[in-house]
């Protein structure tokens, strides 16, 4: 089984100041949040940023192993946006014997213009265990 969450910001170059802009999406047991700074200064390399990730078994079991895929992309593209950052893991024995995880990974890219409509995805492959019994 699968779920995902998609969201949304946009930033755009306006000043210097260091604010944030965050939106948060959720989908069955997904909820993530992505938090970026709003502004793209000239002469600044990286824009920066955080992506939360929390993961429960509301709906669905949680198990060592579950697969979570995170991306954040620029939606740049008519057949294809960019992507900025990636990254996966497994969920681990601590965060099943929790029924959770929440985890927040810093996002960074090298800005190379001044206006972005960046999203975030997240992806996570629970394996669904099914019992089978026999009877006689």
């Amino acid at each position: 089984m699968a779920i995902a969450a998609t969201l949304l910001c946009s930033l755009f170059a306006v000043s210097a100041q260091a604010a944030t802009v965050s939106d948060t999406d959720d989908d069955d047991d997904l909820t993530i949040t992505l938090t970026i700074s709003d502004t793209i200064t000239e002469n600044l390399d990286a824009v920066w940023g955080t992506l939360t990730v929390a993961i429960t078994e509301v709906d669905h079991v949680l198990n060592a192993g579950d697969e979570v895929e995170l991306w954040v992309y620029d939606n740049d593209g008519l057949f294809s946006d960019t992507v900025l950052w990636g990254f996966d893991f497994e969920v681990t024995s601590a965060e099943e014997a929790a029924k959770a995880v929440n985890r927040t990974f810093d996002v960074s890219w090298l800005a190379i213009g001044t206006s972005y409509d960046v999203y975030a995805t997240a992806d996570v492959d629970k394996e669904i265990m099914v019992l089978l019994r026999r009877q006689r």
